[in-house]
């Protein structure tokens, strides 16, 4: 059928041998030697003596688009006919397989580094607030020594200080009047010198403790609180800094 020339030959050969029989059959004469053969259902076999090249009306281009090409496990024979849906080749697919294990082994350890990997971030999302929340305590504790400082610690210190010595000019000035009427009794004859010089030490000690407080009120006023307070200050800003690059780690 995709072939009309082959058609018509086998046509003209088919009537020939049946008139011929017709033939051969009405006349009932001698057959002359002729042989005959009984007519089976088979292939019918024709032979073409004459040169040239058969080809097919129709084509259909079968391309592998496996990469690399593929392994032919399966060809249809030659000649055969053919419907559609029928299997004309088929191709080894043990590549293919390995490839798709492969493929999944990757999606599961993909998956499972997925997973690990949310898990890291809800840790790391934890870490990153505990941190930002330690900065933050930080620098209100640094803001607030300052503070404690400059309102507390100083401002004690001083009146600390100034107390002591106000309590030592208040001794110094009894122990100046009591020096003063030993004096007075040593002169009538009724208190010893040594007695004039004990009172004499009082005052010069309760002098001494005059100037020590007042010196270390000038190292307090000087030198104490504006390094304390530098210090403190320089503790804020380094807490501020830390806060601000806390927070952007964290971003």
């Amino acid at each position: 059928m995709r072939h009309p020339a082959w058609v018509t030959l086998c046509a003209v050969l088919l009537g020939g041998l049946f008139m011929g029989a017709k033939w051969l059959e009405a006349d009932g004469s001698d057959s002359g030697g002729i042989m005959f053969e009984p007519v089976n259902i088979g292939d019918f076999k024709v032979t073409i003596i004459e040169g040239g090249a058969l080809d097919s009306t129709s084509k259909q281009k079968l391309e592998c688009e496996l990469p690399n090409g593929g392994v032919i496990t399966y060809l249809i024979p030659e000649g055969k006919m053919v419907g559609k849906g029928d299997v004309l080749v088929r191709f080894s697919d043990a590549d293919l397989k390995e490839k798709i294990s492969a493929q999944r082994v990757s999606v599961v350890n993909a998956y499972r580094d997925l997973t690990n990997a949310v898990k890291d971030l809800a840790i790391k999302g934890e870490e990153t607030l505990l941190a930002n929340r330690a900065s933050e305590d930080e620098l209100k504790f640094a803001e607030s020594d300052l503070l404690k400082y400059i309102e507390g610690d100083y401002p004690m210190s001083e009146l600390e200080l100034n107390t002591s010595k106000a309590l030592a000019e208040e001794e110094l000035k009894r122990a100046e009047e009591k020096l003063r009427l030993t004096h007075k009794l040593n002169e009538k004859g009724y208190a010893t010198d040594t007695q004039v010089s004990a009172e004499e030490f009082t005052v010069r000690q309760k002098q001494l403790q005059i100037k020590q407080y007042d010196m270390r009120l000038m190292v307090l006023q000087k030198y104490d609180k504006p390094k304390q307070e530098q210090k403190l200050k320089a503790t804020v800003n380094t807490r501020r800094v830390h806060l601000k690059s806390t927070f952007r780690r964290s971003d």
